[in-house]
């Protein structure tokens, strides 16, 4: 069952609270998840002006979530900064990754209607991802399978993406360096050229998101850095714009990099981009 829990940022212990009531192993690690959840953080302030609201989607490769470091702990980090983050417990896709978008379509309806959480700004909606969360940040970002919701479901309804950030992202599901778990926890049974297509995002119009971030590592040996360079191409190829964070070193699943010196500011040089591009504050 999907539903939305919400916290505050003075909520004393977050992460402890959080790990103990989702049933994460000592890592923050979620190895189930069978349904949609949003982790709604707010920040404390009382400033009743509408605020952005960042969607954190964790990654793991489509088999688990890595819900602390690439989930809480961002968003402890985005609330710092006026941000609304609202952490994305998806649900594993299992071959059916039209299920884990659809789940994610309908609570984002739940929460449109939400009175208590009005002070959104659906006019400057963000998304950002981790890995495979990333690949699946992307597919939002992209609408992939919205227009069937809405259709399906008889609904009018229409929204759109100020801004997409992958980090160490998943983006290609059809290029010979794929990597080959995600396809066939995405696709199942279903996995042919046609779907692989479908859903690889290098291969999508960008225009439903008119600002792009990418944050990539040159020695990940876990995703190819070509996923991410194919993706900065592909954009740019299209005119819109995109703003690359390249490291030379660091790996793949470091979070917001704070046992790494030369990366642990790249949430902060996100929030300048937020700001300064995007947001033109």
């Amino acid at each position: 069952m999907e539903n939305i829990i919400v916290y505050k940022d003075s909520d004393a212990s977050v992460k402890s609270t959080f790990k103990k009531n989702n049933k994460l192993d000592s890592r923050g690690i979620m190895s189930i998840s069978d349904t949609t959840r949003f982790h709604v953080f707010t920040p404390s302030s009382k400033n009743v002006d509408e605020l952005p609201c960042l969607f954190i989607f964790p990654g793991g490769g489509y088999e688990k979530l890595s819900m602390l470091e690439e989930g809480v702990e961002v968003a402890q980090e985005a609330i710092k900064n006026g941000i609304i983050a609202i952490v994305v417990q998806y649900r594993l896709p299992k071959g059916d990754f039209e299920a884990t978008i659809e789940g994610f379509y309908r609570l984002l309806r739940m929460l449109n209607q939400n009175s208590s959480l009005a002070n959104i700004d659906w006019s400057s909606l963000h998304i950002m991802g981790f890995s495979a969360g990333a690949h699946l940040a992307g597919m939002v970002s992209h609408k992939v399978g919205f227009a069937s919701f809405c259709k399906q479901r008889k609904h009018n309804w229409d929204l759109s993406y100020a801004s997409n950030a992958l980090i160490y992202p998943v983006i290609s599901t059809s290029a010979s360096y794929s990597d080959q778990g995600c396809v066939e926890k995405l696709l199942g049974e279903r996995i042919c050229s046609t779907n692989r297509y479908s859903i690889s995002l290098e291969r999508l119009n960008h225009h439903s998101c008119p600002h792009h971030f990418v944050l990539y590592t040159d020695d990940d040996t876990r995703i190819s850095p070509q996923n991410a360079k194919d993706y900065v191409f592909s954009v740019e190829e299209q005119g819109i714009s995109i703003f690359t964070l390249r490291y030379k070193n660091g790996g793949h699943g470091f979070g917001l990099g704070r046992d790494l010196e030369h990366i642990n500011g790249w949430f902060c040089k996100y929030v300048e981009w937020l700001n300064y591009v995007v947001l033109k504050k």
